[in-house]
């Protein structure tokens, strides 16, 4: 005859044993016996660390027709670039810039030079060099077109700015708070250190006055004195860089300058301006 009984299925273990089943049911075993035991823990993987914040992209904060048939350079044009980078002086090529202009085809520059600003620590101001338009010709826009790199190592190819006419007054671009050092500001609590769209002429010790720090909490000061704008230390004369002595160590909240305190080459008198050190770019005042 054949065993008609069901055979038992394998594939399937209870959790409970057949002991803990027959204790259960005579009610022999502690409450803890008889319940099913716990799912293991769920481990929850661990949470992902925070981005740090993407830097901001480089950018080209002004580009001015600052020289016009200039004698200085052979009867050449001149537009003065400042970015917001420390240039890599290596990778610096006439041929990675091109200038759009209003009415003509573009054209390169011949020459492109660290200037005026030219000391280690100021490599974010280029001159172009060239023939760059006649009347109703006017350079127009300026772009990074070939490999040019920062110090930090990011790839400029692609930045462009605006070029302003010769007779746009200058005023500054870029703030930057630095602490004393040799040679700079030495003996003060800290350097305002201003980035002008052109070279500055016209400087002097009376010019102190047409010039506002407000520090955090409100207090307005003037600068002690100017740096990096004089020749006692052996640096660099005039060029479109100036610092500011400020001898006051609490944070600086903003900078005003009174319109016609410097002038450019060209005589065109500065811009009133007011701006903070985290102001992107500064405007001239009305």
């Amino acid at each position: 005859m054949h065993d008609t009984r069901p055979t038992p299925r394998w594939g399937h273990v209870s959790p409970w044993s057949s002991s803990t089943v027959l204790l259960c049911g005579l009610g022999l075993c502690g409450l803890g016996a008889c319940r099913p035991p716990a799912p293991p823990p769920r481990i929850q993987p661990p949470a992902p660390a925070p981005r740090e914040p993407a830097a901001a992209p480089p950018s080209i904060l002004s580009a001015h027709l600052a020289r016009v048939d200039d004698p200085e350079l052979g009867g050449k044009d001149g537009i003065l670039l400042v970015l917001d980078a420390e240039l890599d002086a290596a990778s610096l090529r006439p041929r990675a810039f091109v200038i759009s202009r209003t009415s003509a085809g573009p054209v390169w520059p011949e020459q492109a030079i660290l200037a005026p600003a030219s000391e280690d620590d100021e490599n974010r101001t280029v001159l172009l060099i060239g023939e760059f338009g006649e009347p109703g010709q006017e350079p127009s826009h300026v772009a990074i077109a070939g490999s040019l790199w920062s110090e930090d190592g990011r790839l400029l190819q692609g930045l462009g700015a605006p070029v302003t006419p010769s007779a746009a007054p200058p005023y500054v671009v870029a703030l930057q708070v630095l602490p004393p050092a040799p040679q700079r500001c030495e003996g003060v609590a800290q350097t305002l250190r201003t980035y002008w769209t052109d070279e500055l002429r016209g400087v002097e010790a009376d010019d102190l006055s047409r010039i506002r720090v407000r520090l955090h909490g409100g207090a307005l000061v003037s600068p002690v004195r100017f740096d990096d704008h004089e020749t006692e230390h052996g640096e660099a004369g005039q060029d479109n860089v100036l610092d500011l002595c400020v001898d006051d160590p609490a944070p600086i909240d903003a900078l005003s300058v009174q319109g016609g305190a410097f002038h450019d080459v060209a005589g065109h008198r500065s811009a009133s301006l007011e701006l903070r050190p985290s102001d992107p770019v500064a405007r001239p005042g009305r």
